[in-house]
């Protein structure tokens, strides 16, 4: 057994002890997926916002984001010791930065303050300090996304509007330092309760839809018939008011619409009828057209001769 092994056996009992806390780390760079592992975390420094963070089996870097204690923290600096254990720095995330990527969806980070921020106020325009505006420097996980960053782009946080005037990716692995500038808020642009700048509201598009076509038939001809004696019926479909060739059916009920007794269609062809009364009474003259979308209904009496 070489030194290594030795040491790798001894370390071990690392996750057996009782100062572990369990975390769940979020990497930055592995969207929607939570990793639940052991980890020892203890203070760093006289900061309460800074710990160190040992851990077992998991490698960490830059920009990790670690869920502990019901609170956000990054990983901003980082000792993998080859596959033995992962060391790191963290600091307490102090917010969020949002913003809505080209595609339209909103995208957000978690930050850290890289020094005081009450030490940051004024900025300087030549030889005039300028009160007021104060400034800000963001350390965030440095991805696809972030890198995409730009000088003058305008963010919301501390209840209050931000552009950035410098971002810097290269000093620290996998973290940008990024410069943020006091800006004004835009009342018609930036939206506060969403932490959001320059947000426009997304549109939902219209659902295309077949428009709606309204089609109706007519019957002429008289409301009542002496009985024995026939009279013609005739039907007209309708599209929106125009006429259109559509091929009618009559049929006749009594008034609760069942087989009736009271009079007969003698013929129907080219949307006409011939209705004969045979008792005295009220029928119901219905037509409709083959699928039975379109119909209409005609009350008829059958009167006496005198």
């Amino acid at each position: 057994m070489d030194y290594f092994d030795g040491y790798k056996k001894r370390i071990n009992t690392f996750k057996e002890f009782n100062s572990l806390s369990r975390v769940s780390l979020n990497s930055i760079v592995i969207v929607n997926e939570d990793t639940e592992i052991a980890a020892q975390i203890v203070d760093d420094s006289d900061t309460k916002d800074q710990k160190a963070i040992t851990v077992i089996d998991f490698k960490l870097k830059n920009g990790d984001i670690i869920d502990w204690q019901n609170e956000k923290w990054i990983n901003i600096v980082t000792d993998n010791m080859a596959d033995i254990y992962s060391r790191g720095v963290l600091r307490r995330c102090n917010g969020s930065l949002k913003w809505v990527d080209p595609q339209g969806e909103i995208n957000k980070r978690y930050f850290t303050f890289k020094s005081d921020p009450s030490t940051n106020f004024g900025v300087s325009e030549g030889r005039i300090l300028s009160i007021g505006n104060e400034r800000r420097t963001l350390l965030v996980s440095c991805d696809d996304d972030t890198r995409l960053f730009e000088r003058d782009q305008r963010f919301i946080f501390d209840s209050r509007a931000w552009k950035i005037t410098a971002i810097d990716n290269i000093s620290i692995k996998n973290i940008s330092i990024v410069t943020f500038e006091e800006d004004q808020i835009n009342t018609a642009k930036d939206n506060l309760e969403l932490e959001i700048a320059n947000y426009v509201a997304p549109v939902t598009p219209p659902v295309e839809t077949e428009p709606v076509l309204s089609k109706t038939v007519t019957i002429s001809g008289d409301n009542s018939i002496i009985q024995s004696r026939s009279k013609s019926y005739l039907c007209t479909f309708y599209q929106d008011g125009i006429p259109i060739n559509q091929e009618g059916k009559f049929t006749l009920t009594d008034l609760n619409r069942n087989p009736t007794a009271l009079a007969n269609i003698e013929s129907q062809s080219n949307n006409t009828c011939i209705v004969k009364g045979i008792a005295l009474g009220y029928v119901l003259l219905h037509v409709s057209n083959a699928d039975k979308t379109i119909g209409k209904e005609l009350k008829i009496q059958i009167k006496p001769i005198f």
